[in-house]
Order: C-alpha cells, then structure tokens, then sequence
C-alpha cells in the first residue's frame, strides 16, 4: 500500500484545523440566554438558528455599511436588534432561497415538469420572504406602541401630580403598563440612564431608534419643558390629549380606507361566484331552449 504524500496529508491537518475553528466560532455565538430568544423568534427562526449563524459569519465581511446600517434600524423598530443581526437577515433569504431551490428539483426529480418561470417565482418569494416579515413586525410593534403611548403619558401625569419627579415618576408608570412593547422600550431607556446617558440623550436615543412621529414629539415636548423650566404636568396632559386624538383620527382613516381594500375581494371571490350562481339557470334555459329548435 502506497503511503499518503505530505503535502496531502497537510492539506487534511489545515482543513482540519479551519474546520474545527469556524465550528468553534459559531459555537462561541450561540446566544447565551436561549429563553429570552424562544420567546422572541418564530419557530421557524428557532429551528434554523445555528445555520443562520454559520452562514452569517460568511454574509458578515461582505456586507456594506449602509446596508447593515439598514437593516440594523429596521431591527431595532420591530424590537429584534437585541436578538437577531443584520447578517442573519441576509442568511434567513439565502436559507430560505435555498430551501426553495432545493424543495423545487426534489419535486422535478420526481418527474413532475415545472416552468422556469414557477421557479424563479418561487426563489423571488423565498427572498422577500424575510423581507415581508421584518416589514409586518415593524408594523404590528408600532400600532402596538402608539395604542400604549396615551396611557404611559397618563399614567406620567398622575405621578407627577402625586409629587414624583419625573425621573422616579416613569419607573412608577411602566410598571403599570399591560405587557407589550412600549414597556420593553421604557425598560431599555430607563437602562440607559442608570447607565450613565443623559436623560435628555437617551429620550434622543428612543426617538431615533422608534422612527414613530408620535414618539418623537412626546420625546421633544419633554425634554424641552424639563430644559426650558416649564410645567411638566400640562406638558403631559397636552400630550395625552394629542396622541388621543390622532389615535382617533387614524382610526377614522382606516375605517374611511375600509371600503377600497374590500374592493378587491369582493370583484375577485365573491361577484364572480354570485355571478355563477344567478346566471347559471338562465344559461341552462338558454342553451336548452337553443337545442330544441336545432
């Protein structure tokens, strides 16, 4: 038996080696606290977390500025920039990519045809796939903040009018809150200014990493009544006000907005089926009545 040439048996050591230490890299990013992220991420997420971390540390270095800048933001408005990074946003769209791929020859091993516009279809909604779910949970969390923001502000005005100053005031009031996401954010600004951030910076902070136009103001109003030397109680009760009523006045947009989006169903699913329904015996007549003079 020939003995294995050096360089071969070089090259297997250093594959080896690069093997081991990619595994112990992904190993060494695992996520530490695994409850707090069963609570966070879809099942989905949960089942391809270690794939999504291998191929992520390969997405990682070829990503640009700007748009891991983008997707960090887009995170940090659904509330996930604490479980999930940018990169692994680009992994879960290869992943998913794929997944679908790979789903699509099993399918035309079997020996069932498909177009080669089906499969691109299928790899395109594969990609956005991930896309579309970041976009809904941006959404959902933001509806969710700005229903809980009138309440939080209440619930402000009364401490500060129970003689709580403002900073033992919002402790107080997030305690009270329901669970959701509006307590979270709380909870994280009060963490930043015990911290060491500035009140002022760290309310900046919340702003800009919400992206939510009723947030900044409440944030503005605040800060500048607490600079500015102004009644902060009035500042509040103004806010509460006014974040009620474009809650109301985005209610009555949707309802004003509900007939066009039933539009669509209704000429799609519903008209063509009544349709069916009605014409059909009429039709029927018709076609008979023209075979009996045939």
């Amino acid at each position: 038996m020939s003995a294995v040439p050096a360089p071969l048996l070089l090259l297997f050591a250093c594959s080896a080696v690069l093997i081991v230490s990619f595994v112990a890299e992904v190993i060494r990013q695992l996520p530490t606290d695994s409850t707090a992220r069963r609570e966070r991420l879809p099942l989905a997420w949960r089942a391809a977390w270690p794939l999504l971390l291998a191929i992520g540390l390969v997405i990682r270095p070829m990503m640009s500025v700007r748009l891991f800048r983008s997707f960090q933001q887009r995170l940090a408005r659904a509330g996930l920039d604490q479980v999930i990074a940018p990169q692994h946003m680009i992994a879960a769209q290869c992943l998913a990519a794929g997944l679908a791929g790979s789903v699509s020859l099993s399918v035309g091993g079997l020996g069932i045809s498909i177009p080669g516009w089906t499969l691109l279809v299928v790899l395109a909604v594969a990609i956005v796939w991930p896309l579309i779910w970041l976009r809904e949970s941006v959404v959902r969390r933001g509806e969710s903040l700005l229903r809980q923001l009138p309440f939080l502000i209440d619930l402000l005005a009364m401490s500060v009018e129970s003689g709580l100053p403002l900073a033992a005031a919002l402790p107080q009031a997030v305690e009270r809150l329901p669970a959701g996401a509006l307590r979270d954010e709380c909870r994280r600004l009060m963490r930043d200014v015990k911290a060491g951030m500035p009140r002022d910076e760290a309310l900046r902070t919340l702003a800009a990493r919400l992206e939510l136009a009723a947030v900044t103001q409440f944030t503005i109003a605040v800060s500048a009544a607490q600079r500015d030397g102004g009644t902060i109680i009035q500042t509040l009760r103004a806010q509460a006000e006014q974040q009620r009523n474009d809650r109301f006045t985005r209610a009555e947009h949707r309802a004003a907005q509900a007939p066009v989006r039933v539009l669509f169903p209704l000429v799609v699913f519903i008209f063509p089926g009544t349709l069916a329904v009605v014409l059909y015996p009429v039709i029927s007549r018709m076609f008979s009545e023209v075979a009996r003079w045939q």
